[in-house]
């Protein structure tokens, strides 16, 4: 929306004609909220949650309890969106992710899409190198859009299902999940890229089992080999492996703890099984305290 003046010709060729009149709606409302440039936004840090906090304007009118979500914050896109059917829900992207997202749900097409705005080049840079990887095993959510806003990104992707642990009768797809998860990390490992916050909410599913998707690359990074050293504490708690703490490590085996500790809550509540126990037994080994004695992924694909 922010560069609508430039897709007016391409947007009203594909809109109804019932419709097209509200892309001059919209660029109206837009011209009246604040700007992505550096001079009109001022950012901080806010010291507990680590949310990227936008300003407002005072053209725009606030959404108390809300994060500021730029353009989303204005009431006329906000009316404007309505009366073209669509559906805008405010989701705080999670503690320690300077990100802001919307949900859009397209109420006539059943299609759901989420619009992430970023401020960290390297999220965008590995999502490009990622999905541009043509392979089976390749896990990156698919269906991904990017472009540019004033010099910040903005990402278009699709509902690919919930989190990992809210899928259907876990026992029935325990082993095929299992398998893909174990083949993501080996995908993305064998191309270096460390996700750094591997944990079921970053695991997507659709309800009914099928292909599953690692999202959420905001704090991954690119090395340039498997004994390649790091410090920084990155992740989510719970799945941060011991070592992270420690000061420096290896990506590439603390993310395997972090897989090893998500295959673990994946198999709370499945029924006792072979697989159960084989895959339970997976997870130790890649939760092992001693870095060094994780397996190897390729060798747990195996």
């Amino acid at each position: 929306m922010y560069n609508l003046v430039t897709l007016v010709d391409v947007l009203s060729s594909k809109l109804a004609p019932s419709k097209q009149g509200y892309l001059h709606d919209i660029h109206m409302a837009a011209s009246k909220v604040m700007s992505l440039s550096n001079e009109d936004r001022a950012q901080t840090m806010d010291e507990t949650s680590m949310h990227l906090v936008f300003k407002p304007s005072t053209r725009t009118k606030r959404i108390q309890g809300k994060d500021d979500l730029g353009v989303f914050v204005a009431q006329d896109i906000q009316d404007i969106l309505r009366w073209m059917n669509y559906k805008i829900e405010f989701i705080s992207y999670g503690i320690g992710v300077p990100v802001v997202r919307s949900e859009i749900l397209d109420r006539a097409g059943g299609k759901r899409r989420y619009l992430k705005f970023i401020k960290q080049d390297q999220e965008v840079k590995i999502l490009k190198y990622l999905v541009a990887i043509q392979s089976p095993s390749n896990h990156t959510i698919s269906g991904v859009q990017f472009w540019s806003v004033e010099g910040d990104d903005m990402i278009l992707m699709p509902v690919a299902g919930g989190w990992l642990t809210s899928l259907k009768n876990r026992s029935k797809y325990l082993w095929s999940v299992a398998l893909q998860l174990i083949e993501a990390v080996a995908f993305m490992h064998e191309h270096n890229v460390v996700h750094m916050d591997l944990k079921p909410q970053n695991v997507v599913i659709p309800p009914e089992g099928e292909r599953l998707s690692i999202i959420d690359f905001s704090v991954s990074i690119h090395v340039r080999s498997a004994d390649a050293t790091y410090r920084g504490i990155v992740g989510t708690e719970e799945y941060v492996a011991a070592e992270v703490h420690e000061g420096q490590y290896k990506p590439m085996l603390a993310d395997l703890w972090s897989c090893g500790r998500t295959l673990k809550e994946f198999c709370v509540g499945c029924n006792p099984s072979m697989n159960h126990a084989t895959l339970l037994q997976i997870s130790r080994q890649l939760m092992h305290q001693n870095p060094e004695a994780h397996p190897k992924i390729s060798a747990v694909l195996e």
